[in-house]
């Protein structure tokens, strides 16, 4: 019940336990809706994205006119390829602080699967990947390629 908190009957749904249901929905239920893989892969894609301009809305919003300098995501050229530079730069006094903004998470799965760790270590590789792209990316900026913020 707590992973599908939702039951069907006829062409209703019913929700034994109103508290799954909420849990489900802040776990990332939104993610379990879409069931093709193709569909799934470019909604969160799309919902990656649409949480990165969030941050940056509230960022630019909560820092102007104060010490914080924020940047956002701006291309920049790396070896002759066009590439993204980090989602957010918030520099002050000679400090900058990168952000990436993923709205990925470790699904419910992955959480409640004592017996097999498929789950868990797929989900760590996705999240490994992530990290990695911030390692290259700040790499890039030591390398003084962001031409929107140098060292």
């Amino acid at each position: 019940m707590e992973y599908y908190p939702l039951v069907k009957i006829d062409q209703y749904y019913y929700c034994p336990i109103i508290t799954f249901l909420v849990w489900r929905i802040t776990s990332g239920f939104y993610f379990d809706l879409i069931k093709d893989k193709k569909n799934e892969e470019n909604f969160g894609s799309q919902f990656g994205l649409a949480f990165q301009d969030y941050l940056n809305e509230i960022s630019e919003k909560i820092l102007s006119g104060g010490k914080t300098i924020f940047i956002s995501e701006q291309e920049y050229i790396s070896g002759g390829n066009k590439k993204n530079s980090v989602d957010i730069i918030l520099s002050q006094n000679n400090a900058a602080f990168f952000v990436e903004a993923k709205a990925k998470r470790l699904q419910v799965r992955s959480k409640s699967q004592l017996i097999s760790k498929d789950a868990i270590e797929k989900d760590l590789e996705i999240l490994a990947d992530d990290i990695v792209q911030v390692y290259k990316t700040t790499y890039d900026y030591e390398k003084n390629l962001y031409p929107q913020f140098s060292i």
